[in-house]
């Protein structure tokens, strides 16, 4: 397999919600769950202190494990360190997945360079392209 070898961290990975019990330096990633509009808002964000616009958010292949835990952890041999991932793209998600929703695994020190990024960026300068309140309408061709 391209991603290379597997190792866990330790002998447990613990999944657990964002609150004040967790020690932060024991997170390796965060997982978030978002509609489409929000990904894509997060996608320019991870990009914006980068110069190059391909490997910051990536759509890779795989179980939707390796794009939530085992890519973003960074416990993938040879998976990018300091890149998103966006998915699942793994069809077999899709019964648990609501249709509307996507994942997006980020390593811990790109959600946190995405943090100190937030006020400098579209999100906060251009609000109203990041969140519109008016849409244009595409109507399919029949």
């Amino acid at each position: 397999m391209r991603a290379g070898k597997v190792t866990p961290p330790g002998k447990y990975i613990v999944i657990g919600p964002c609150d004040d019990n967790i020690t932060p330096e024991k997170i390796r990633s965060l997982l978030l769950f978002a509609g489409s509009e929000q990904i894509r808002n997060l996608c320019g964000l991870a990009q914006f202190n980068s110069p190059d616009p391909f490997f910051k958010t990536l759509l890779p292949a795989g179980a939707t494990c390796s794009t939530m835990i085992i890519f973003p952890a960074g416990i993938a041999e040879n998976a990018p360190k300091d890149s998103a991932y966006v998915g699942p793209t793994d069809p077999t998600g899709n019964t648990w997945l609501p249709p509307e929703l996507m994942v997006m695994g980020i390593p811990v020190a790109l959600a946190q360079q995405m943090v100190s990024d937030l006020d400098e960026s579209f999100i906060c300068w251009c609000s109203r392209i990041a969140y519109p309140e008016k849409r244009a309408v595409i109507k399919p061709n029949h």
